[in-house]
């Protein structure tokens, strides 16, 4: 999953849609960072920021994800699970 494809619930007059495309969205984001991290030593490019800034900002990304799912709990909505995410990856993994 990428950005562009919240863009539709991202801009639904539905607030649980837009719920929903906000979770999507820093989930892909921190997703991002992190395999930045993950990856540091073979970057193409030099990043002007330390890691340990990056770091910082990922456990953060985390955290608001984790309160995220925290509200959508005590809201009663249903967020996208993993398999939602990153399907073909998680097919691939069980076979």
């Amino acid at each position: 999953m990428n950005l562009s494809e919240t863009i539709v619930e991202m801009v639904s007059e539905n607030y649980v849609d837009r719920f929903i495309a906000e979770y999507k969205q820093v989930y892909i984001r921190a997703a991002k960072l992190d395999d930045l991290l993950c990856n540091w030593n073979n970057l193409v490019f030099t990043p002007k920021c330390s890691i340990e800034l990056l770091q910082e900002q990922l456990r953060i990304m985390y955290q608001y994800v984790s309160i995220l799912e925290t509200r959508a709990e005590i809201e009663g909505i249903k967020l996208p699970t993993i398999r939602d995410f990153y399907p073909e990856e998680v097919a691939n993994e069980e076979r």
